[in-house]
């Protein structure tokens, strides 16, 4: 039998020629012998029936398994828009330094942000973004030194500079003036001094004022006086003549008593002054170490602290050891609220307790005897 290659549906495994049985439907046909050409099949059929050509379609092979999901990108980070505000300042002055952080990668992830100053460390902070987040990120730096410092933020850098205040310059000139008058003392506001200079002003108690009443005397009006001719004695009797009674003078209108101590009103109290906290305070005294040995250092520190609102240029720190004055140091260029630590370094001499006084804190340190010393 022959068949169309054209017309035999997609996907034919097998070809066949059958017969159909009412009980058992299509049943094969045995194949003939010896090998078919294509489009000719051929079985065996030893009596006239009806048969027709069954083709056996193979199975679509299953769907291929779906591929892995790719995995999602790591975390990227770029650090971008740089800002340094203000880049010109005065000392002590703070500088806001801000940059823009984004996760441009697939994943959430975590970054480091480090910030330096003139190739030293000032801070390190670390940002966490999910993915296409950004944030900014900020940065205050304070320098009490005047001149240029180099910003560097992650790949990004700049700058800014610091300079002195005006004042500075200004008090600068009157020494430098002073110095060419040949020590001619110029004289400061007593208030500006003590302004930048960290002296705190005495307190000054104001008496009230008191206001005495004002008095009215009396007037007080007196008789009229006859005056009397008289003749010389011995030439004629002096003829008897009264005086005229003297009147009486009139009572004095009663008038306000010129001041008595119950009617002067009473000294109102004087307030006391308001406690004033000193512009600089220094506290915190330690000595270390409190027991030496002739010829050892002895270590004085004292914490200096700024509390007032501005920057205060000159502080002078004295150290006294048994009421005599041993050594001053200057603080210099003390931003509002900083406190900063003054050291004083001694070597102790002769055996002995030593008192230590600074500003009112005070405290001592022993020099113990050594067998040297002894003998």
């Amino acid at each position: 039998m022959k068949y169309d290659l054209n017309k035999l549906p997609q996907g034919v495994s097998a070809l066949a020629i059958a017969r159909y049985d009412t009980t058992k439907g299509w049943v094969e046909l045995q194949p003939g012998d010896g090998v078919a050409e294509v489009g000719t099949i051929t079985a065996e059929i030893n009596q006239s029936i009806s048969f027709a050509l069954l083709a056996q379609i193979a199975p679509p092979p299953p769907p291929a398994p779906a591929p892995p999901p790719l995995p999602a990108a790591p975390a990227s980070f770029e650090v971008s828009k740089l800002s340094i505000t203000p880049s010109r300042a005065i000392v002590g002055r703070p500088v806001t330094i801000t940059a823009q952080v984004i996760n441009n990668g697939g994943s959430e992830g975590s970054h480091s942000l480090n910030l330096s100053t003139n190739g030293a460390t000032e801070a390190i902070t670390e940002i966490s973004l999910a993915p296409g987040d950004s944030q900014t990120a900020s940065f205050t730096v304070t320098r009490n030194m005047p001149g240029r410092y180099e910003v560097a933020l992650d790949n990004l850098s700049g700058e800014f500079s610091l300079s002195l205040p005006i004042i500075y310059w200004i008090l600068t000139a009157i020494l430098a003036i002073a110095a060419l008058m040949g020590g001619t003392v110029l004289g400061f506001n007593l208030a500006g001094r003590r302004k930048w200079l960290g002296e705190a002003k005495p307190p000054q108690a104001k008496l009230p004022a008191i206001k005495l009443p004002r008095l009215k005397l009396p007037r007080i009006k007196l008789p009229k006086l006859t005056l009397l001719k008289i003749k010389p004695f011995g030439k004629e009797e002096m003829p008897k003549t009264e005086l005229p009674k003297a009147s009486k003078i009139p009572e004095a209108e009663q008038t306000v008593p010129i001041a008595t101590i119950a009617e002067l009103p009473k000294a109102s109290k004087i307030p006391e002054a308001k406690q004033i906290v000193p512009i600089v305070t220094i506290t915190d005294l330690q000595i270390i170490p409190d027991q030496v040995i002739p010829g050892s250092n002895v270590s004085i520190i004292v914490n200096v602290t700024n509390n007032s609102q501005t920057t205060i240029i000159l502080q002078k720190i004295e150290l006294k050891i048994n009421g005599k004055v041993e050594a001053v140091q200057k603080t210099t260029f003390l931003s509002p609220g900083e406190s900063r630590e003054a050291t004083f370094v001694i070597t102790a001499g002769a055996p002995g307790d030593y008192q230590v006084d600074i500003d009112g804190l005070t405290g001592k340190f022993t020099v113990m005897p050594t067998a040297d010393t002894v003998n």
